[in-house]
């Protein structure tokens, strides 16, 4: 399988160790993208509208705008494409590890916690989706940047999480 950070592409083994190199990137992605003026002034237009330090409003504004202008897009067959988050806002959307870590970028942005769990349906060994929580009030919420239908805070149906990286 290939990884793709922008214009560096590299080869991974499949399975775990393909897992964890992309954790890998997304991580170092979603630092980067979280001091990005694009990336912030992206985020700071999307909670315009919350009050100072009200955690739930700015999660919910920032959620509401990926929504808005993001969609789902699926990486070219064989290809596993991690980018930059600005590159992600830019494209008008990504797949799921993309979209993940712009949602990791933009809370880091604004201090909160944030971390990727990654998750299969049920009978599949190998992780098949990754999805950012973030920590509110001392609970980690998972959010589903892949779907405009789930809420804040729910898995998507038959996922089983297997492994969480926090940032």
């Amino acid at each position: 399988m290939r990884y793709a950070i922008v214009r560096r592409v590299w080869e991974l083994p499949q399975g775990w160790p393909a897992i964890r190199g992309a954790l890998w990137a997304m991580r170092r992605l979603a630092r980067d993208g979280a001091s990005d003026p694009a990336v912030r002034f992206w985020t700071l237009e999307a909670i315009a509208r919350c009050p100072p330090r009200d955690r739930a409003c700015e999660l919910e504004a920032v959620v509401e705008r990926f929504r808005r202008e993001l969609r789902y897009v699926a990486d070219p067959a064989g290809i596993d494409l991690v980018q930059h988050p600005l590159f992600t806002i830019l494209a008008g959307g990504s797949d799921c590890d993309c979209l993940s870590t712009l949602l990791a970028a933009a809370g880091l942005s604004l201090g909160w916690p944030v971390r990727f769990v990654v998750g299969a349906r049920p009978g599949v060994r190998v992780p098949t989706h990754v999805l950012p929580e973030v920590s509110i009030g001392g609970r980690w919420l998972p959010v589903e940047v892949s779907s405009r239908l789930l809420p804040i805070g729910h898995y998507p149906p038959r996922f089983i999480p297997s492994g969480k990286v926090t940032l």
